[in-house]
């Protein structure tokens, strides 16, 4: 396959709505080098941020300083195509951060999701431990259970929780960017959550007059 051929290939996965990570995931499954599927990509998304508003006019005029040398001196086109091309940088970097491209940004919010589960499961664990019986809602975790309730990094929206079998058992899902949203319940995080001791142990009383009588003959 040809590499207009393998470009048209990723871009039709992309207008059926799939992630970039989806789409990598597919083509080295079906055998495609994991290189060549990186470079197809990059290349895919340089030339949608060429052809955006604005950034395609600017090209336009570094090709036109490229085809007219005679416009000016050789000093002032050289300073001008300096002058473009810092614009050209710094309008990309914006639209990078913005667009995330790479999915740099969707990872690390993806990983905080992890943890926020992680501390709602262990949470949980403890509202049980104490009450016998789980929450009606994750409000009910703080601030004794948990300083400050996590929300998602993304939209603010709080975790989607629902208590099941009469408050024995419950369902925490977290929606993730690039990968598919997980759920978990009681019995899968129960083993992960360290148990808390709820009585203090009995010292056996020795009195002072048995535990020195050993010692007066």
């Amino acid at each position: 396959m040809g590499k207009d051929e393998f470009q048209a290939l990723i871009k039709e996965k992309f207008r059926q709505g799939k992630r970039r990570n989806e789409i990598k995931e597919d083509l080295m499954f079906q055998g495609y080098p994991e290189e060549d599927i990186d470079e197809a990509i990059k290349q895919i998304q340089h030339d949608v941020i060429k052809h955006l508003p604005g950034i395609a006019s600017i090209y336009n005029v570094i090709e036109s300083f490229e085809k007219k040398a005679n416009l000016s001196t050789a000093r002032m086109t050289v300073l001008l195509m300096i002058l473009c091309v810092a614009f050209l940088f710094f309008v990309a970097s914006g639209l990078y951060f913005i667009f995330d491209p790479l999915g740099t940004r969707s990872t690390a919010r993806d990983a905080e999701r992890q943890s926020d589960a992680a501390k709602l499961q262990t949470a949980l664990g403890y509202y049980y431990q104490q009450y016998q019986h789980y929450p009606d809602g994750l409000s009910k975790l703080a601030p004794e259970f948990l300083s400050n309730l996590p929300r998602d990094p993304q939209s603010g929206a709080g975790y989607s929780y629902k208590p099941l079998d009469g408050n024995t058992n419950y369902e925490l899902c977290t929606a993730y960017e690039s990968q598919p949203p997980q759920c978990v319940n009681a019995s899968e995080s129960s083993s992960a959550i360290p148990a808390v001791p709820t009585t203090t142990p009995d010292v056996p009383f020795v009195p002072q007059s048995a535990s020195s009588s050993g010692g007066v003959h």
